[in-house]
């Protein structure tokens, strides 16, 4: 009965069913010497205990903190690479004769996949884990923070490659992207990958950012000089990619910037 009432109340999570079995067996087992045998049991429980912690202390489960951070820096310059080599398409001859470019949506996606599983691991590992007290400079929630604006950059970064892609070949909307627009897209482009790199970089300096942004109010300030006689079916796709943009950055932002804080 004390056993059903101390797996009542919770203390010992989804382990409280045990408690009551774990009554019934050394009554069982023990029969009329059920004291002596409850003390050995208790014994046992114990070294069973101290063994445990040792060996989660020596020998294992792996933290994963490491492999976190790298996983991290994996994505950062991804996403940067493909936004210079999108760069560059832009830049050359039109229509471009790379095609691989617009196929990396899925390899994104799937990098957001294996690093968000990497996190949730890394998290699971250091719960009642006496390593983790070694490794308390890693803050995972900041990592989570960080794999958030990540994603966030990267739905933008998947959105523009396929306007860019409509552009080209037509899928999976057809748009239309100036020849007098392309520089500047492509220089805004190359401005947020390069963004990306600082901050991978551990910079916490505003620098790249503020150039990306100017590069992308260049791009909005020629897209307002030529809206009063240009169709604007063929100013969509350098404003949808202007705006993709602008919310990368100020996702980017949010993580150079850090909490508010209060004084």
């Amino acid at each position: 009965g004390i056993g059903a009432l101390i797996a009542a109340t919770g203390w010992f999570g989804n382990n409280r069913e045990y408690i009551p079995v774990t009554v019934l067996f050394v009554l069982i087992v023990g029969g009329p010497d059920a004291d002596s045998y409850s003390i050995g049991y208790v014994v046992q429980i114990s070294l069973g205990i101290v063994v445990g912690l040792l060996i989660n202390m020596l020998v294992f489960p792996a933290l994963n903190l490491n492999a976190v951070g790298q996983n991290l820096s994996n994505y950062r310059s991804a996403l940067a690479d493909h936004l210079s080599e999108v760069a560059e398409v832009v830049a050359e001859n039109w229509p471009p004769e790379r095609e691989g470019w617009a196929s990396r949506n899925d390899s994104l996606v799937n990098l957001s996949s294996g690093l968000r599983t990497s996190l949730q691991q890394a998290d699971e590992s250091r719960k009642v884990n006496p390593r983790a007290r070694i490794h308390r400079h890693r803050d995972l929630s900041a990592d989570y923070e960080d794999l958030a604006a990540l994603e966030t950059i990267a739905f933008h970064v998947r959105d523009l490659t396929e306007v860019l892609a409509g552009a080209v070949w037509g899928t999976p909307i057809k748009v239309q992207l100036r020849e007098d627009l392309r520089p500047s897209v492509s220089l805004a482009l190359d401005a947020l990958a390069a963004a990306l790199r600082d901050w991978d970089s551990g910079n916490k300096d505003l620098t790249a950012h503020s150039a990306a942004a100017d590069a992308v109010a260049s791009l909005m300030a020629e897209l307002d000089d030529i809206k009063d006689s240009t169709p604007a079916t063929s100013m969509g796709a350098a404003i949808s990619i202007a705006m993709d943009i602008t919310r990368a950055l100020a996702a980017l932002l949010s993580r150079l910037e850090g909490p508010a804080t209060d004084d």
